[in-house]
């Protein structure tokens, strides 16, 4: 998928030991953390750090990165509107990409 295809974004959160994870279904990042607030804070903060790199370098962000897993998929699809936790927006300051248009615009969360 590429990120003209969807500027949408979808969120796997679950538990695992001690930590929460959260996945990327669509490129694949996954960030972890002790509490959820700490990890949507640092969930945004790689999505953010990906595209400066990728600006850095010249390159569309998230040009190089391949979805996550199909077993991440199928448990998004399995938990379906019973685990809806929240829709979020995405802000971009000018310094991460001139068009806005290419970076994701808003991220959904499902906890599993």
């Amino acid at each position: 998928m590429t990120l003209n295809e969807s500027k949408h974004l979808r969120v796997l959160v679950f538990p695992e030991g001690y930590y929460y994870v959260a996945v990327c279904l669509e490129y694949g990042i996954t960030v972890q953390a002790k509490t959820t607030k700490e990890l949507l804070s640092r969930f945004e903060e790689t999505i953010k750090a990906f595209a400066l790199i990728a600006r850095e370098n010249g390159q569309l962000p998230f040009a190089n990165l391949e979805p996550a897993p199909i077993e991440y998929w199928r448990l998004w699809e399995s938990a379906g509107e019973r685990h809806f936790v929240e829709r979020k927006a995405l802000t971009w300051p000018d310094c991460y990409w001139m068009d806005g248009s290419e970076l994701p615009m808003d991220y959904e969360l499902q906890m599993v």
